[in-house]
């Protein structure tokens, strides 16, 4: 059976758990990747989305593909005791390396994890003002639907905010970019 006879469903779902596995066995390395990609511009561009995403002290955030955290972190820096970010990511091993570096900070009051696929966000409608993804869309099965998702949880008022590397022509940079 060759990829055609395949149900779209069926090839989505086995995507999403090559992306996993993937995230997976590469968590220990995965900051330093980040740095390295983005030849360690990435810190000052998460500071630019944060910028951009217009956050409030009080503003309830998600971030979704939230890897080991950075973003959510970046965010939480501007929040006050009524503010939240919620941090999403369909890969625990991520989640379970992020969480020390948000104790390490105290954060553990304006920052939350939750195991979560981007396709199903398990909060309801207009939960959140803001939502955000920084190097993560591109991993997400279903593109569309995925950022659906984000603007459904956000609302009509809310704010969807993507930090994405752009798409790589240099044959080498593009092996290196969709690892």
């Amino acid at each position: 059976m060759n990829n055609s006879e395949i149900p779209q469903e069926e090839l989505l779902k086995k995507r999403a758990e090559n992306i996993k596995s993937m995230f997976s066995s590469i968590v220990g390395v995965y900051d330093l990747l980040n740095a390295v990609l983005s030849l360690n511009f990435d810190k000052s561009w998460r500071k630019f989305a944060v910028k951009v995403s217009g956050i409030k002290p009080d503003t309830k955030v998600l971030d979704v593909c939230t890897g080991t955290g950075d973003l959510a972190i970046a965010h939480s820096k501007l929040l006050n005791g009524n503010g939240l970010v919620v941090g999403s990511d369909y890969c625990h091993d991520m989640l379970k390396y992020g969480l020390p570096k948000i104790k390490k900070r105290h954060l553990e009051n304006k920052i939350k994890l939750v195991e979560a696929d981007t396709l199903q966000l398990p909060f309801r409608d207009n939960a959140f003002e803001i939502s955000t993804v920084a190097f993560g869309i591109r991993n997400v099965a279903n593109l569309d639907e995925g950022i659906k998702e984000m603007s459904r949880v956000v609302g009509p008022n809310g704010k969807v905010v993507i930090l994405e590397f752009s798409q790589p022509t240099n044959f080498l940079f593009k092996k290196i970019y969709f690892f």
